[in-house]
This record gives structure tokens, sequence and C-alpha cells, in this order.
């Protein structure tokens, strides 16, 4: 599996040392290291998408609006750098839901921020009225 092998070494070798269970062996290794890095080729790019997309929302804060924004403009038919579309939707998909769970975040921190203001505002206010 490790060496740069192909197939037609594997029968070399079957032939050479007489060994047909070898070369089926190899042979087997050879595809099966193909089909790896074909998968890992198609995966690759989608992976990087959703890295990014998770980056992009995490690091820059972004709101969902934010996500739509930037999905729009790469699969825009006047966007300056063409994105293929696939990896424009996993881009956008991990983006929104990070950036969701980060507005809801907000939204819970902005809540308590005014509850703590109202209550400032009550202690001050019986301050106030002694």
């Amino acid at each position: 599996m490790s060496r740069p092998i192909t197939e037609e070494d594997c029968n070399a070798a079957g032939e050479h040392y007489n060994s047909p269970s070898f070369a089926e062996g190899c042979k087997t290794a050879v595809v099966a290291k193909q089909r790896f890095e074909d998968a890992r080729r198609k995966l690759t790019p989608l992976l990087q998408a959703y890295a990014l997309g998770q980056q992009l929302a995490k690091e820059g804060r972004s709101l969902p609006t934010d996500c739509q924004s930037a999905y729009d403009s790469m699969t825009s038919p006047d966007a300056s750098v063409k994105v293929d579309t696939l990896l424009a939707m996993e881009f956008r998909d991990v983006c929104l839901e990070v950036a969701k769970k980060q507005a809801k975040r907000v939204i819970k921190e902005n809540e308590k921020r005014a509850k703590d203001a109202a209550k400032q505002a009550r202690k001050q206010a019986k301050l106030d009225t002694h």
C-alpha cells in the first residue's frame, strides 16, 4: 500500500514469484489505494469549504445574513472568481449553522444585559427614594 505500484507491477510480481494469491492481493491493494485517492480528491475541497465557512462565521461573528451574502457573491453570474456550486453550498450551510448558534448566544447575552440593567435601575431607584 505504501509503494507506488500499478496492477502491471502486481502481474509481473505474480508471474516472477509464481504466486497468484500475491498478485491478487497486490491488485486489491492497488485498487483500494486508487479509490481512496479518488475519494480524498473529491472530499478535500468539501472539507475545506466546510472549514472556511466555520472559520468565517466564528472569527467574523457572522450573522446568518452575512453567510447568505457570501454565498450569493460566490454564486453570482458576475462573480470575479467562479466557485463550484456544491462547495459554495457547503460553505453556506456550515456558516449558517455556526452563525445561527452565535445569534442565539448574542440574543441571550443581550437579554441578560437588559435584565441586569433593569435590576440595577430598580436598585438605583430605591436608593434615590431613601
